[in-house]
């Protein structure tokens, strides 16, 4: 086997995106897109899926395939849900307060669900902004595997 940048885990770039990751979270500089979600029925929006997205200040707009790896291996996904939660819950509550009953779907992985924390901390959020739960779904996603050897 020949030593590629591509496939370690420790390589100098996805080291320095972790401690510039672990400032975004700190800084709250991630934010979230909203993509609709259309009823085929009536064509009516009913509802959001949150997408995370990284306006880096260099790099431009980084996709949560490049940063969720990085967030996993560096022990920041629990703070990056978290981020998550306070940005989709906060939204719902506007469009809610603003007399739109949006549903906002906030994308989990198993281990971040299966870990106890998350929910906890969606209920208190939906708690303090007074919305109805029904107003937030979580949806169950899996990472693309590795990259074929």
């Amino acid at each position: 086997l020949l030593y590629s940048s591509d496939r370690d885990e420790f390589s100098r770039e996805r080291l320095q995106m972790g401690e510039e990751l672990r400032r975004a979270l700190k800084e709250g500089i991630l934010t979230l897109r909203y993509q609709p979600k259309v009823d085929s029925l009536t064509n009516q929006v009913v509802g959001v899926e949150a997408l995370v997205r990284w306006d880096h200040p260099e790099r431009g707009t980084i996709v949560p395939m490049e940063f969720l790896p990085v967030a996993r291996r560096t022990g920041l996904m629990q703070g990056l849900s978290e981020a998550v939660v306070e940005q989709a819950v906060a939204a719902a509550k506007r469009w809610h307060d603003s007399g739109l009953a949006l549903n906002v779907a906030i994308n989990v992985a198993p281990p971040e669900l299966l870990a106890g924390q998350l929910m906890p901390i969606l209920y208190e959020a939906i708690a303090r902004a007074r919305i109805p739960a029904h107003l937030i779904t979580c949806l169950l996603y899996t990472s693309p595997s590795p990259r074929a050897s």
